[in-house]
């Protein structure tokens, strides 16, 4: 990648005006709670339920809720106390739950219900979604197994404190999620883009979609192009995809760009699986490398120690890094350490909000040679006194063949 793909003259703008909501420039996405179309079982009404796996990503505004409810035994139609309460946690210092905000009653129905959360409830990175269910039971919401998940449900109506009655449950989790917008940010490819780069290479970015869903979801993506503006609006395009299918469109099919970026992916619905391709075209043929979608939960912060690795041969290959901001922008300290251990040289990178970064290597630590240290590493250290949400990577390419491979920065 790096100075990865390149723009090809048949491409074609689809849907670019089509787009379901407003991306706001410099707006913080803000997502909590998981939503899947998976019926695994169900919960009725006499409960409260807090999901504890995906807790909110951002400080910020949570203006929408989802949630999917189905019918239990034999009834056709919810009764008409089957209701909910959107509810949002903080945790304490004590057993149990500090009470943020509610908002509700709202009527539950069959499939999806979407509510507006009126006024907006503030939300802290960390605080927890949470519902409440009442009613007699004719409906309820929905949910479903995974090792990753984990939900703890309260007996009753929990509002706060050490509840009377409370059931850890690892590895369930139940379908409702709270964003900032009509659709919620599932992931982030870190980068992407279509342009000509060194070595004669010739880069694209081709995207494999996969719906793993019973419901069709509808995805955004926004492209921010390196060197936008924390206000610059993204480039955004809209992708329909029906239950279990797949597509895989060429970002050139999706939007009309000229360079690198990355690019934020929303749904309406389900989180889909989103990878893509990033490969360099030749004569005889194409190589490259696929890049996975980094969900919100993934992403460094402060106090996170982010490592990268840099290639034995400096010589046959080159190495950029690549970061991707958030709305908070990012402050981090970086370390090239040489391959016995000794620190070599040293830099602080300061980003703007919503920044699309990629440099090679010595550029990166201000041109000094020392960065250029085959088979070391580098360590970035975010500030602990500012918000930094980023993803941190880099990207490896052959200088004869132009195959590349990324990476994404590990913490430890």
């Amino acid at each position: 990648m790096g100075d990865f793909m390149k723009r090809y003259s048949k491409s074609w703008l689809l849907a670019l005006a089509a787009v379901l909501f407003s991306i706001h420039a410099h707006a913080q996405d803000v997502v909590g709670g998981t939503l899947s179309t998976q019926l695994s079982f169900g919960q009725i009404g006499g409960y409260t339920v807090l999901n504890l796996d995906t807790p909110f990503n951002a400080d910020g505004s949570i203006t929408t809720l989802t949630a999917r409810f189905t019918y239990f035994g034999g009834a056709t139609a919810c009764a008409a106390g089957d209701t909910f309460k959107v509810r949002v946690f903080r945790p304490n210092t004590g057993n149990g739950y500090q009470l943020v905000a509610e908002r509700g009653p709202f009527t539950e129905s069959n499939g999806y219900v979407t509510v507006p959360l009126s006024p907006a409830i503030a939300v802290k990175r960390g605080d927890v979604l949470g519902i409440a269910l009442f009613g007699p039971g004719q409906c309820g919401l929905t949910g479903y197994y995974g090792s990753q998940n984990h939900l703890v449900q309260m007996n009753g109506d929990y509002s706060s404190g050490a509840p009377a009655f409370a059931v850890d449950v690892p590895g369930s989790t139940m379908n409702f999620r709270a964003a900032s917008g009509s659709a919620a940010l599932v992931g982030t490819l870190p980068g992407a883009g279509v342009t000509t780069g060194a070595a004669g290479s010739s880069f694209n970015t081709s995207l494999n979609v996969t719906n793993p869903s019973a419901d069709a979801v509808t995805l955004t993506f926004a492209y921010r192009a390196i060197g936008a503006g924390p206000d610059t609006a993204p480039i955004t395009a809209t992708l329909a995809v029906p239950a279990a299918a797949s597509k895989s469109p060429n970002l050139t099919d999706l939007m009309s760009i000229n360079g690198v970026g990355s690019i934020d992916v929303y749904s309406t619905g389900a989180t889909p699986i989103v990878n893509a391709r990033i490969y360099n075209t030749s004569s005889t043929g194409t190589n490259g490398f696929t890049e996975p979608m980094v969900p919100p939960t993934a992403v460094g912060h402060e106090f996170d120690r982010l490592w990268l690795t840099i290639p034995g041969d400096l010589t046959n290959l080159r190495m950029n890094i690549g970061v991707r901001t958030f709305a908070d922008g990012a402050t981090m300290n970086c370390v090239v350490w040489s391959a016995n251990g000794t620190a070599a040289i040293g830099v602080t990178k300061t980003y703007a909000a919503n920044a699309t970064s990629l440099e090679p290597l010595q550029a990166f630590f201000n041109n000094d040679t020392r960065a250029l240290s085959p088979g070391g590493s580098i360590q970035c250290t975010t500030t602990t006194d500012v918000k930094n949400d980023l993803i941190l990577y880099d990207t490896v390419t052959d200088n004869h063949t132009n195959d590349s491979a990324m990476f994404i920065a590990e913490k430890h």
